[in-house]
């Protein structure tokens, strides 16, 4: 959803907004579990983390990225 309807060449992204997007509750139990997944992502390199403040993390997916690519080519993007 973020990728299809990207007009550059990156997105951001928290973990709340994936949450939102999957339709799971935004409690912080389960945003635990959100990030858990994003960061395995991450050290996977489909996605980076783009800033990390006191307000939480915020990862980033270029169009250089194996997901961005993907997710592309599976929805007729491009």
């Amino acid at each position: 959803m973020l990728i299809v309807k990207a007009r550059g060449t990156m997105v951001t992204f928290t973990p709340k907004k994936v949450a939102k997007i999957a339709g799971v509750s935004t409690r912080p139990a389960h945003l635990s579990v959100v990030r858990y997944i994003l960061e395995n992502l991450r050290e996977k390199g489909l996605v980076e983390l783009w800033k990390k403040t006191f307000h939480g993390y915020r990862y980033a997916i270029t169009s250089e990225s194996p997901l961005w690519q993907e997710v592309k080519k599976r929805y007729g993007k491009e």
